[in-house]
């Protein structure tokens, strides 16, 4: 893990703590993997803290902005700690997972 503040495809599984921002000041408004264009058939699951999913995507492209894709009218997640599996689908890669905080 470099630290910088961003997921890396391929960093480690016990790396957590990140975080986005999504409140549309163009600061930290997507949750953003870097190289992740290089694993185009990833599969991203991001679930609530009491294990519902709430975002799921197969080809994830860093576009997620913290909403509830599962309410029908995209609405915003509520401030708060996010679980996220992340599977590259290549082999000898690990699956990437850890927790995102959401702030508004």
């Amino acid at each position: 893990a470099d630290n910088d503040g961003y997921v890396d495809a391929t960093q480690a599984q016990d790396k957590i703590g990140y975080g986005i921002s999504p409140d549309g000041d163009g600061i930290n408004d997507l949750l953003v993997v870097k190289e992740i264009e290089g694993y185009p058939n990833n599969e991203l699951s991001i679930y609530s803290r009491s294990g519902a999913l709430v975002f799921k995507a197969n080809s994830y492209d860093n576009t997620w902005d913290g909403t509830n894709i599962f309410t029908g009218d995209n609405t915003k997640l509520p401030k708060g700690s996010y679980f996220f599996v992340l599977d590259l689908k290549t082999p000898g890669i690990d699956v990437v997972q850890g927790w995102i905080y959401i702030n508004y």
